[in-house]
């Protein structure tokens, strides 16, 4: 079987929980997912960075969010060294993507952003923070955080620390039920992993109860202390955000465009803190309790315990897709956040964003809430009837597909309240005819003589006329610019 054949055959496998890779449970199809989720989601966000930077190149605040945009996009990418084999000829491939993505991409990245959450004050005028509020260095502190968290980290890297780079990694497998299990090292091995983790295969008497393929590996302790530290520098700059827009209210600085910017930024931080709220809540509160083991190991080694267990209960499976759920919120609560991002920064220079976006928000809820349903569906039909799972899967999740109108409409009035429109019924009426005006991209005399007609009808005054027309010549140019 060649290289192609083997990731495909890796994909079809996980979609069948008969299979030796999923234990009687959807787990591998779960983590297959999410990986891809988190890859699609990482090059959405790295397009959303490279728009919000072209929407106002020479603007130091587009220039921040835009690369904010992009190493938060790069954290996405933790989970996409799961949607590649960990045997044949993907092996030694997979096993240098996991430190890649897992370790030094992830890390990198989290410390950039936790930095540029710092910075916020600089673009954000607070009282306190006022002395930060300064264009000096406004010109810096899009590219400075990026430069620091190099010179920290490039240098822990090259010498080994264990904090930041793998050690002992190695492969443990499984080969099918009865086979010896195999220790398969990509490292020089600690005393301590030599063997693998024997606990695993305690209750079959050390032999395989079935055919994994797992990877094991010590250092890499700092992703959890760097996730914990952006989540809290996340809360400074969610107050920031907060404290400026009221402050500028009160004084009366704030005219309803850039109200609008602020508010799509607090809304996008505000989701991304929810989501990763989320995430804690079910990795350090639901896991525990729904957890059936009381081995007193980490949590993910009881998860793998528990999915080699045949003999596991209701609370056992629900535990399981607990674990399954946190591998979605890594990358759900970041798309979401930069969702809100983009239509703060470029809602006034990229014609339409909104309406893109809004369209955008209702593809992904509809294909969630069908991705949800094709696993809930495929256990429930396992569970109750003598028919493949997968069964199921397509019944519910196409199910959803007959009714998506009612759904994409729901969805539809939700996001036009995260994301309302720059324009008015009676502005989008007068944009659309002055798009068709500028198709040959002049407006002779007679054709102004109309606009200034229309304008007048619909009640728009010279000055928004000003701004209407300055936004689509904006947009035009940052499309001819991207052909």
């Amino acid at each position: 079987m060649g290289a192609l054949g083997e990731f495909v055959d890796w994909h079809v496998r996980n979609f069948d929980s008969s299979s030796a890779l999923n234990y009687g449970t959807y787990n591998g199809l779960g983590e297959l997912l999410a990986a891809w989720l988190g890859i699609i989601v990482m090059f959405w966000m790295l397009g959303l960075a490279a728009l919000v930077w072209k929407a106002a190149p020479d603007r130091m605040e587009n220039r921040f969010i835009s690369v904010l945009l992009g190493f938060e996009g790069l954290r996405c990418a933790w989970m996409g060294p799961s949607v590649f084999p960990l045997y044949g000829y993907w092996e030694p491939i997979t096993v240098e993507l996991y430190e890649l993505f897992r370790a030094t991409i992830f890390q990198y990245a989290t410390l950039v952003s936790a930095l540029m959450f710092l910075c916020f004050p600089i673009f954000f005028r607070v009282p306190k923070l006022g002395f930060m509020h300064k264009e000096k260095f406004q010109r810096h502190a899009w590219y400075m955080p990026a430069l620091i968290a190099a010179l920290y980290y490039v240098p822990q890297y090259l010498r080994g620390a264990s904090a930041h780079r793998f050690s002992s990694v190695y492969i443990y497998r499984c080969t099918g039920k009865g086979a010896e299990p195999q220790v398969i090292p990509y490292d020089t091995l600690a005393a301590s992993a030599v063997n693998g983790p024997t606990y695993l295969l305690e209750g079959s008497g050390g032999i395989c109860n079935g055919e994994f393929h797992w990877l094991y590996r010590f250092g890499g302790t700092a992703e959890m202390n760097l996730t914990i530290l952006t989540l809290m520098f996340s809360l400074f700059a969610l107050y920031i955000l907060r404290r400026s827009r009221i402050e500028s209210e009160k004084q009366g600085e704030l005219d309803a465009s850039e109200s609008l910017t602020t508010r799509s930024l607090y809304i996008g931080f505000v989701g991304k803190v929810l989501g990763f709220g989320v995430f804690g809540l079910f990795l350090f509160v639901l896991m525990p309790m729904l957890n059936p083991l009381e081995t007193g190991r980490h949590i993910f080694d009881d998860f793998s315990l528990m999915l080699l267990d045949e003999s596991r209960g209701l609370r056992g499976t629900l535990f399981i897709y607990a674990g399954i759920i946190t591998y979605f919120l890594l990358s759900l609560p970041l798309a979401f956040e930069g969702m809100m991002f983009v239509h703060a920064m470029t809602k006034g220079t990229v014609l339409g964003i909104d309406r893109q976006l809004r369209r955008t928000f209702g593809l992904a809820v509809l294909t969630g809430l069908g991705t949800m349903l094709f696993i809930i569906g495929c256990e429930v039909v396992e569970a109750l009837l003598p028919l493949p799972g997968i069964a199921g899967g397509v019944f519910l999740s196409g199910g959803v597909m007959l009714v998506r109108r009612p759904i994409l409409a729901i969805a539809d009035g939700f996001s036009g309240k995260l994301l309302p429109s720059e324009y008015t019924p009676e502005e989008e009426s007068y944009l659309e005819a002055y798009s068709e005006v500028m198709d040959d991209g002049v407006v002779s005399s007679k054709e102004r003589i109309l606009l200034a007609t229309l304008a007048k009808t619909l009640g728009i005054t010279d000055a928004r006329v000003a701004e209407i027309e300055a936004a689509f010549t904006n947009s035009s140019i940052a499309d001819d610019e991207s052909e």
